[in-house]
């Protein structure tokens, strides 16, 4: 799991200045491989509407990773939607069930996989 200001999560700009952490409202994002996921991501009051979001999957992109986003709410599946992400199902991440619906996209083919 990648946490609000973990080293994992200053990396990408995951800051509990911009994001709730996750006993607050909740933000999980889980790396596994070549893939980000964001189970789930809340940017606090007075700081929305502000590129925080776009931010955040550019900074995870440039690192050449893969973002998966699992059962995204109709509004995120709506940003994601505009942004390009294909829908696809994989099995979950935190359950035992066959098939998750998820919305993805690929890193951009002009960076280079610099993540460890």
């Amino acid at each position: 799991m990648v946490e609000v200001d973990s080293e994992w999560g200053k990396r990408i700009g995951l800051t509990s200045d911009v994001f709730a952490a996750i006993g607050e409202v909740g933000t999980q994002l889980y790396k596994k491989g070549d893939c980000m996921y964001i189970q789930a991501i809340e940017v606090l009051r007075g700081k929305r509407r502000q590129g925080h979001f776009n931010k955040l999957l550019q900074e995870i992109w440039s690192l050449g990773f893969t973002i998966k986003v699992p059962n995204p709410y109709r509004n995120m599946f709506n940003i994601l939607n505009k942004k390009g992400f294909e829908q696809t199902e994989e099995q979950s991440l935190t359950t035992l069930e066959p098939n998750v619906e998820v919305v993805m996209v690929k890193a951009p083919p002009c960076r280079q996989t610099v993540h460890s």
